[in-house]
């Protein structure tokens, strides 16, 4: 038996032999450990594992049909040893996550002689109420339930304004602090924005939640401009126009999660997301009754004078162009709050660069994630919002150093960019 063994691995020690085996665990290896993997290359080497268990699955049945029982054990094995290379790359990335792998740290400093501005949760604006929306919201939760979960899905104010006047619709949006206009994968939408301890501040994706709340829920509201729903894949497509109960499931916490949209017309659609205690749909019902609302006075008068008397008082703002840095509770991960007006539509974005070398941080990920059309008009003196939630990856934790932060403009007309302006701050990076 040993020789047999011995004659297995001593017959077939040539590279095309354990190719098959080797490649896949060096493509993981390589995939997850090794910093600054270009994307391609990530989903390249990442085929190569999957295409290395394939291959010894396939292998596994072949010898076991055929009866060859030691053949077959060992593919088994060199699959399952694939496999297992998994685990052990997994957590070589982790703990090169809590190092300083790409020696960011010991390249930069904070200028000296410049004291730098730390980006904090303060409480921007005369006030901790939240805004009507989430108000609205809230109370649904507080109310009896109905018993009733069947929903409408008419909206014939939106309808109207979606198929007769999308580019007044689109321009509301954009000038309504409540809602942030962006494009993520050839699609665009108009997320909702709430009030947090008293300012306007998207969320992680335009999920808000209380977890810790008697009625514990979580929501989203967003209008599809054109394109498909922002989670397509697990989005619930109901006709416009009728009476039905949403596909709801039960998850952790005894809560029932549902995720639905129905067209309006024009390429735009009505996208709600909701995790609540109970099968009726409250918070979806609150939004649908509150958009309604919103959108009657603008589908009866469509036009931009009666749009800007429908915005909040803080929609517009006098003053200079400004930018400022708000912290999330977790290092690296930050809000930026623009306040500009370009005089033309367009988006805003960031560029982010470390002061002392000029290194520009997370380019990709800035500009994606803090890409958002703003409003305008032809009064420079009236300055927009835009709040973008970012995450700078380079540093850690602890290990400060001084970033500047220029906020772009990018015209619908096709004109060149141009820089609105810039701010310094002192920052810290992600730990990853």
């Amino acid at each position: 038996m040993k020789s047999k063994v011995s004659n297995l691995f001593s017959r077939n020690i040539s590279l095309w032999f354990w190719m098959p085996l080797v490649a896949p665990i060096l493509a993981i290896l390589i995939a997850v450990c090794l910093p600054g993997v270009p994307v391609w290359l990530g989903w390249g080497l990442s085929g190569v594992f999957v295409l290395g268990i394939i291959y010894f699955l396939g292998m596994t049945i072949a010898w076991f049909c055929r009866k060859r029982w030691k053949w077959g054990l060992f593919s088994m094995l060199c699959g399952l040893l694939i496999i297992g290379s998994l685990f052990p790359a997994v957590a070589l990335r982790m703990m090169m996550g809590f190092m300083d792998v790409d020696n960011f740290n010991q390249k930069v400093s904070l200028p000296s002689g410049i004291a730098l501005p730390e980006p904090v949760r303060s409480k921007v604006g005369a006030t901790d109420e939240p805004d009507a929306f989430s108000k609205r919201l809230m109370a649904s939760l507080e109310s009896i339930p109905s018993g009733n979960a069947a929903l409408k899905t008419a909206m014939p104010e939106l309808e109207a304004l979606a198929l007769n006047h999308k580019p007044l619709l689109e321009r509301y949006l954009q000038a309504h602090p409540g809602w942030k206009v962006y494009e993520d994968r050839g699609s665009r939408f108009a997320v909702r924005r709430w009030k947090v301890d008293g300012h306007w501040e998207i969320s992680l994706n335009g999920y808000y939640s209380d977890f810790s709340s008697p009625n514990p829920f979580q929501s989203r509201t967003e209008i599809v401009l054109a394109g498909k729903p922002w989670a397509s894949r697990h989005t619930q497509v109901v006709p416009r126009n009728s009476s039905l109960t949403p596909v709801t499931k039960l998850i952790y916490g005894g809560k029932y999660e549902s995720r639905f949209a129905f067209p309006l017309g024009n390429d735009v659609m009505l996208d709600l997301f909701e995790q609540s205690p109970d099968v009726e749909r409250r918070l979806s019902k609150a939004t649908i009754d509150y958009l309604e609302k919103e959108f009657l006075p603008l589908a009866k008068d469509p036009t931009w004078e009666t749009a800007q008397s429908l915005l909040p008082a803080d929609a517009v703002i006098s003053g200079k162009p400004s930018f400022q840095l708000r912290s999330s509770g977790s290092g690296g991960i930050y809000n930026g709050v623009v306040r500009a007006n370009a005089g033309e539509p367009g988006r805003v974005y960031l560029k982010v660069f470390e002061m002392t070398q000029g290194i520009e941080l997370s380019k990709r990920s800035v500009e994606e994630r803090s890409s958002e059309w703003i409003g305008w008009s032809a009064n420079r003196d009236e300055l927009f919002l835009g709040d973008v939630n970012f995450t700078i990856y380079e540093g850690d934790w602890g290990n400060y150093y001084g970033a500047r932060f220029e906020v772009w403009f990018d015209p619908d007309s096709g004109a060149p960019e141009r820089k609105l302006l810039e701010s310094k701050w002192k920052i810290e990076g992600w730990s990853r």
